[in-house]
């Protein structure tokens, strides 16, 4: 769809008149008792650099997501809670395949995978993609790394981010640094929580 109004609409840029091209003749095809094939259209790569899936043409349709950072945004926005909303914000994308979404689950989370909970996900998603819509979840081997593209991970380094924001916020309020100087006075860091 993108792509079609890319095509189809021509940017102005400022100062300049739009301008308007006819359109080409058209003829009249010339039955010649042959039939030719309808060539049929190749999915486009991923533009966004992560791993590649296998994207069939019911992915497409669907609107799964076709990137790591398609699948946290799908995640934040599927309206979970409790235990589905936390194995979903840990799982990373692994890839599409048909209508089946593939994520994977470090194995130090691997307690928040239960058949309830798996189930609850599966829901989601198929109230948000289709009821064809399936999940798999594969986990990890034990000596990985935890990843670092999952929901949970961001909304973790966002935390920490705020919180040294709070704590920076502080140590150069000049009222804190008035009462340092003057009684000694010591912000202890583990008390600062950010407003927000």
């Amino acid at each position: 769809m993108t792509m079609l109004r890319l095509l189809a609409f021509r940017p102005v840029t400022p100062g300049s008149e739009p301008t308007r091209t006819a359109a080409p003749p058209t003829s009249t095809p010339v039955s010649t008792g042959r039939t030719s094939p309808t060539p049929t259209p190749k999915p486009m790569p991923s533009a966004t650099g992560t791993k590649s899936a296998e994207v069939g043409g019911s992915a497409l349709a669907a609107g799964l997501p076709l990137s790591g950072e398609a699948w946290i945004e799908v995640a934040a926005a599927l309206g979970l809670t409790g235990g589905a909303q936390q194995l979903a914000a840990n799982c990373t994308w692994s890839g599409v395949s048909g209508s089946t979404l593939l994520l994977r689950l470090h194995a130090g989370k691997a307690g928040l995978h239960t058949a309830q909970m798996e189930e609850r996900l599966q829901s989601a998603l198929q109230q948000r993609f289709g009821a064809t819509t399936r999940l798999v979840i594969e986990h990890s081997a034990g000596g990985e790394t935890m990843p670092a593209d999952t929901l949970a991970q961001r909304e973790a380094d966002e935390q920490a981010e705020r919180l040294a924001r709070a704590q920076s916020d502080l140590s150069e309020d000049p009222n804190v640094r008035d009462l340092a100087r003057r009684f000694g006075a010591k912000v202890v860091a583990d008390t600062v929580k950010p407003n927000h």
